[in-house]
């Protein structure tokens, strides 16, 4: 992990420029598809997007989330080792979960490594309402967000978006906004005593979701950060497919790669495709 840190290190040393510079972006291969699609890509202080404004967070929402929770662990003295007293029955079996599956009995203990492991590399929903629970809600979220100087809004819980789906459009952000995030991350720029900054850079890189999409695209040995976030989707329609990482190729070049797609007309897997082909193309420039 610390070549990891020695790599992404100055991302954006030398200020940030927006749209400076040869377009890497693949713009008419975007304009051809059956989607919303907007783009944001960091790289040397060069701020690049496509087809920006809003767009739904889905479980990106989680990234912003460990974020404010271990700002807020660091305040309260908390360690990453603290454990939670969960009640069984107060989780929801109606949504994605993968901690149903492992613990079943009616009242147990996780650590908030764990909790956040949950969240961040497994995308589930429990665990991320379980944080919100302890830590504060969607309003305390954004206030710290806006404290950060990221433009993002944050209204919604997983359990309020599961009983309200459209209510998934109160956590919203553009591609370029989290971008920034990212390069906060990177940087150990959170203010975070540094192992939890290093904490939240191993539950990036451990990310079991979205094979299929950012990671799809880049060649083997790069190193991937990132986290993702999937909507509703029927056979013949896909809500939202999201990634967002920081990227290191084996050839040393380092980025930050943000992929929001919503409305996609298409099912996931070739909604994910969009993805792996926009992922392709940046890395082999």
């Amino acid at each position: 992990m610390k070549n990891i840190l020695i790599g992404i290190a100055g991302l954006l040393l030398g200020g940030l420029a927006s749209g400076s510079g040869e377009e890497p972006l693949p713009r008419t291969y975007l304009a051809e598809q059956p989607a919303r699609v907007g783009v944001a890509l960091l790289e040397n202080g060069q701020l690049h997007t496509l087809g920006e404004g809003e767009f739904p967070l889905m479980s990106v929402v989680k990234l912003h989330q460990a974020c404010y929770v271990l700002h807020r662990m660091a305040e309260l003295g908390l360690r990453p080792e603290d454990t939670v007293l969960i009640h069984y029955s107060e989780l929801r079996q109606d949504t994605y979960s993968p901690m149903l599956q492992k613990h079943r009995d009616s009242v147990f203990r996780l650590s908030l490594r764990e909790l956040l492991t949950y969240s961040l590399q497994l995308s589930d929903n429990n665990a991320c309402d379980i944080l919100f629970r302890h830590f504060g809600g969607p309003a305390e979220l954004q206030r710290y967000m806006q404290s950060l100087g990221i433009d993002c809004k944050i209204g919604a819980t997983e359990a309020e978006m599961h009983d309200t789906p459209a209510r998934i459009n109160d956590n919203r952000s553009t591609p370029s906004s989290t971008a920034r995030l990212l390069a906060l991350i990177s940087e150990h720029r959170l203010g975070l005593p540094p192992a939890y900054a290093v904490l939240l850079d191993e539950l990036l890189s451990g990310c079991r979701t979205g094979t299929a999409r950012i990671a799809a695209g880049l060649p083997p040995g790069a190193t991937l950060l990132h986290k993702t976030g999937t909507g509703p989707c029927t056979p013949t329609h896909t809500c939202g497919v999201n990634d967002a990482a920081y990227i290191i190729l084996p050839n040393g070049r380092r980025y930050i790669l943000v992929i929001f797609c919503a409305s996609s007309s298409l099912p996931l897997p070739q909604t994910e495709a969009i993805l792996a082909e926009i992922s392709a193309r940046i890395a082999a420039e």
